[in-house]
């Protein structure tokens, strides 16, 4: 299953962590936007799939 999203930036899909032009999954890496968050929850939701993309709760 393919998902074809764009967004503007790290505030819409998200964003690496490490600062560099790919994001390294296995280590967490990847830091969720919101379009992120609510794709992963509509496909969950309608779909029974999820990637379990969560947020890091950095303050």
């Amino acid at each position: 299953m393919l998902f074809l999203l764009s967004g503007e930036g790290p505030s819409d899909m998200g964003s690496c962590s490490s600062g560099q032009g790919f994001c390294d999954l296995g280590n967490g890496d990847f830091r969720p936007g919101p379009m992120a968050l609510f794709v992963d929850k509509l496909a969950d939701v309608i779909l029974n799939y999820s990637v379990s993309v969560k947020a890091s709760s950095t303050s």
